[in-house]
């Protein structure tokens, strides 16, 4: 077992590094099969005692699921088992594999295979930082003009959703009005803070990997 610390701004992962041997190897299919439609009315009119009406048209939607499954046995005796949906990278059982696993979450990163080099994120950079918000704060302390930035995105959203409310309060209220506000309003306040959530994980995974990739292939 190995352990690596990967560092970018203010930014301090420590990866512990286990390889082993895949076993136990299983591919499964899913299905889940979604039916709607249906329904509706039919009569028969008292004055010509034709029959009226109209029944919904039923559809059905197939969705397939496929489950990578297997375990790594490493030289220490303990195993990790991994569970991959949709992935389209091949693992063979007896294929040497590491996995980088983030120590302070406990999430698996990558697999990396020894066998034909491949790589396979299990879990993205993006969803860990979201996560554990220990590296998101750690990131705004050492990046000072993006942290600003970030309250100031928050302040303003939150100042923009407070107008809104009280334009909203102190006229007539009525539905219109309400799915105005929260169509004009809150929604696009809402989804600009979570675009800016989602741009500084995202400059903050891609430094990550480069360090990574440097490191790897330096």
């Amino acid at each position: 077992m190995q352990e690596i610390i990967i560092k970018h701004s203010g930014i301090e992962m420590q990866f512990v590094l286990h390889e082993g041997r895949i076993c136990g190897y299983d591919k499964r299919v899913v299905e889940m099969t979604k039916i709607s439609g249906g329904g509706g009315r039919i009569y028969t009119s008292s004055f010509d005692d034709r029959v009226y009406g109209r029944i919904k048209p039923i559809k059905s939607k197939t969705e397939r699921t496929y489950i990578t499954g297997f375990a790594i046995a490493g030289d220490n005796d303990r195993d990790i088992h991994i569970n991959l949906v949709n992935s389209l990278s091949s693992f063979r059982d007896g294929q040497r594999v590491t996995a980088w696993v983030d120590r302070k979450s406990g999430f698996i990163y990558k697999l990396d295979n020894h066998n034909n080099g491949e790589e396979t994120v299990v879990t993205p950079l993006t969803s860990i930082f979201g996560r554990g918000r220990y590296y998101f704060r750690a990131y705004l302390r050492a990046n000072p003009g993006i942290k600003w930035l970030w309250y100031f995105l928050l302040l303003a959203s939150a100042s923009w959703i407070t107008f809104t409310v009280i334009d909203v309060l102190s006229g007539e209220i009525g539905l219109l009005v309400v799915v105005l506000a929260l169509l004009l309003g809150v929604f696009p306040a809402i989804v600009v803070c979570l675009l800016g959530y989602w741009l500084i994980k995202a400059a903050m995974a891609r430094g990550i990997s480069r360090k990574i990739r440097s490191l790897q292939h330096g």
